[in-house]
């Protein structure tokens, strides 16, 4: 809800809001309208309150062509998987650099379904799942420890398992004094 209200001086509405308000201008769509009302409101034109969450506003479009009309599919509806235009193959790279393949039965699955392919490597090298304690490293044979490649590099020779997050730092410490 849009509530505006001119501000009022003394001896009345001021004269830049009556003629804001009462002015013979295009119809603004909301998404041009409310920022162009808060912008009079700071300069102390009006009172605006809008009950409206900020950024996009649910329902209002600039083309009558792109409302959602009553009845009408869209078109990847029922598309999931590899029926989506956007289909990857179930493997992405993650923010940190790592790969991520979709495993969405594996017990430790993201909410998405997929798991880290170093993690999957060593679990199918030693036949059983990792416990949630377990790091896998990447030794850094081939590429320089901490690029992006050498966490891409999930080949055996270059993965190591410790038992816990202690263990892990022990051994970079260890790494880092010599």
């Amino acid at each position: 809800m849009l509530t505006i209200t001119p501000k009022q001086s003394k001896m009345g509405i001021t004269v830049e809001a009556t003629d804001f308000l009462f002015c013979n201008q295009k119809p603004f769509s909301m998404r041009e309208e409310i920022p162009f009302l808060q912008l009079f409101a700071e300069r102390g034109l009006f009172n605006l309150e809008v009950d409206m969450p900020k950024g996009k506003y649910k329902g209002c479009h600039l083309s009558p062509k792109t409302e959602f009309k009553k009845g009408h599919i869209p078109w990847h509806k029922g598309k999931t998987g590899e029926k989506h235009p956007s289909w990857k193959g179930g493997r992405y790279e993650h923010g940190n650099g790592y790969i991520c393949i979709l495993h969405p039965n594996h017990p430790f699955a993201t909410k998405g379904g997929y798991v880290f392919e170093h993690r999957l490597i060593m679990e199918k090298y030693l036949g059983r799942y990792l416990t949630s304690e377990e790091i896998v490293h990447h030794r850094g044979i081939k590429y320089p420890i901490g690029s992006i490649k050498n966490k891409q590099d999930n080949r055996i020779e270059n993965l190591r398992l410790f038992a816990n997050k202690s263990e892990h730092q022990k051994f970079h410490r260890f790494q880092s004094k010599k």
